[in-house]
């Protein structure tokens, strides 16, 4: 009996400073998702995305990025007029003419990308729409937001939307109406 108590013992031991030491390796890696993410987020934060601009059809690979220069010059004019030149415009995914892949617009700060999101509704088209650049994680929690706000609907309460307070978006109740 002897041995097996002293194994015992060794056991609660080797329980006890796995307890200890497990919390420092998760939050370690948790601290280090933690600041990835954020550093993710300042670096998108200067970028937007663009769907449904038509994919240009020549061969050539200048001439497509030229047309989509012009494309997003144009939007970005109509949304804000006084809007700096982006510093860099390309396509995400692989060309396929008969598809119509998103334009990544990336400006210097965050000044511009603020004034046209806020000001997205000026453009007047049903095919063009303009999406702040988002993490994977923004897109989880946003995706998730919805399906909330879908299914508190559907379960009656019908006055509810999403809103960015703070810049984080959250199911609100809609303002009454005047």
């Amino acid at each position: 009996m002897y041995q097996t108590e002293k194994e015992i013992e060794t056991l609660k031991s080797d329980v006890e400073q796995l307890k200890v030491a497990a919390p420092s390796l998760t939050t370690t890696g948790t601290v280090q998702n933690i600041m990835t993410e954020i550093k993710e987020r300042e670096d998108r934060s200067k970028n937007i995305i663009i769907i449904g601009i038509p994919e240009p059809t020549s061969e050539n690979t200048d001439d497509r990025r030229q047309v989509d220069k012009t494309e997003v010059l144009k939007i970005t004019k109509t949304v804000n007029a006084e809007c700096p030149e982006p510093v860099n415009i390309f396509r995400l995914g692989k060309y396929n003419s008969d598809k119509r892949r998103p334009i990544k617009v990336c400006f210097n700060s965050q000044v511009p990308v603020m004034s046209i999101l806020r000001n997205r509704n000026n453009m007047k088209s049903d095919t063009i729409k303009l999406y702040s650049d988002q993490t994977l994680q923004q897109q989880a929690y946003m995706r998730n937001l919805k399906e909330e706000l879908k299914q508190r609907v559907n379960d009656g309460d019908k006055s509810l939307c999403i809103k960015y307070i703070k810049g984080t978006p959250k199911i609100t109740s809609l303002p009454p109406k005047n």
